[in-house]
């Protein structure tokens, strides 16, 4: 997803604050998998979702925390307002 990222900040060794272009078009958004188990969490007020494959896509409401373990298959959907996530590895 790098490509759709209006810009990323190194928090730490272990977390990076990412902030979503919302001029990226939402085709853009395909299903991906990761390398490592991660943890996201929503900084802001927003309208995008966040699905796993074969199951319903959920809100990213701030202060939820979604675990992905490495290789499982997920994508966000692209919602009508900026985004910022913490990624935690």
């Amino acid at each position: 997803m790098k490509n759709l990222i209006t810009y990323e900040e190194v928090y730490s060794k272990d977390i990076i604050l990412r902030h979503f272009d919302l001029t990226a078009s939402a085709h853009l958004f395909e299903w991906q998998t990761d390398d490592t188990d991660c943890w996201i969490e929503s900084l802001n007020e927003n309208n995008w979702l966040f699905q796993f494959d074969s199951e319903l896509p959920v809100s990213l409401e701030p202060g939820k925390i979604i675990q992905i373990p490495k290789g499982t298959t997920y994508r966000l959907i692209k919602g009508k307002s900026p985004l910022s996530i913490s990624i935690k590895s």
